[in-house]
This record gives C-alpha cells, sequence and structure tokens, in this order.
C-alpha cells in the first residue's frame, strides 16, 4: 500500500499504519459475518413462512375434502329422496345450499350480485345442476330462484358446457 520511503516523508508511523490496517481488517471480518448473520436470519424467516404455507395448504385441502364428502352425502340424500317421491322434485333453493356448504359460502352469496372468481364458480355450478335436477324449469324460472335475468342462466349453462334448449319428453 503504502511505500515505506512516503510513508517517513509524510511523517507516518508504520507501527500507526499496521494497526490501521488490522484494525479494517478486523472490522471487514465483522461486518462479514453479520452479513453471514443477517442471510441466516433471512433464509430461516423464508423457510418458516413456507412451512406455515404448507400447513395453509393442507389445511385448505383437508377442509375441501371434508366439503367434497358433505356435498356428495348430500346429493346421494337428495337422490335418494327424489327417487322415493317423484312426484316431488328437489327445490331450487336445496340445490343452491349444497352447492353453497361444498364451496364454503352462504346462499346469499350464490344468489348475490358479488362476482368472485369463486363465487361465479359456485353460482355457474348451481345453476347448472339445478337445470339439470329441474329440466321443467324455464331459464326465466331459474332466473328467479337466483335472482339473475334468463340470459345470465344462460351464459352460465354455456360456460358449464350443458344445453341450453329444454330437454324434449
Amino acid at each position: 500500500m503504502y511505500n515505506s520511503s512516503e510513508t517517513y516523508r509524510v511523517g507516518f508511523n508504520p507501527d500507526f499504519l499496521a494497526r490501521v490496517r488490522k484494525k479494517k481488517r478486523a472490522e471487514a471480518k465483522k461486518a462479514a459475518k453479520e452479513e453471514m448473520r443477517r442471510q441466516i436470519e433471512a433464509r430461516a424467516k423464508q423457510y418458516a413462512e413456507r412451512a406455515k404455507q404448507m400447513e395453509k395448504s393442507l389445511d385448505t385441502l383437508k377442509a375441501q375434502r371434508a366439503a367434497e364428502i358433505r356435498f356428495s352425502k348430500m346429493m346421494a340424500e337428495i337422490s335418494s329422496r327424489s327417487e322415493k317421491r317423484r312426484s316431488a322434485p328437489i327445490r331450487v333453493i336445496d340445490i343452491i345450499a349444497i352447492v353453497a356448504a361444498k364451496h364454503g359460502l352462504t346462499i346469499g352469496d350464490i344468489k348475490g350480485p358479488l362476482r368472485q372468481r369463486n363465487i361465479v364458480l359456485a353460482r355457474h355450478e348451481a345453476i347448472a345442476l339445478a337445470r339439470k335436477e329441474r329440466p321443467d324449469l324455464s331459464l326465466t324460472q331459474l332466473g328467479r330462484q337466483f335472482d339473475r335475468d334468463h340470459t345470465s342462466i344462460l351464459h352460465a349453462l354455456r360456460r358449464m358446457g350443458m344445453p341450453t334448449a329444454s330437454r324434449q319428453e
């Protein structure tokens, strides 16, 4: 770094320069250790967050599976009930309640004005299921049950890949 002849000419003591260099090296080591500690803490936080996310996703999967089981039980009960009494078809409000329970929503969510993706998908599923179970209802009648216009029902059926015309008997 410094030439010894320049050091003496400027008036610096070589022992002082050695102490300064040693101090700078010690500070650099300390800063490197501190940086390493920060990186390790950041990684530990990332791992903890991932673990939390994995727990949440596992809980979500468990909740979804439980909802699917409840849904299939309700559908089995309804189909057995409708087989016993063909004269009394399933009510649309019951279909809405079943789909709402499956998706963890309320009847008001499905019939309401919200257009969040999960709610719209559940609403369309309920409309398709209602159309499948109650082919005797017109699009207008279904629309009244869902607080929607008949064209909204038509759109939902098309999105779900269902036939839109009334079934011919």
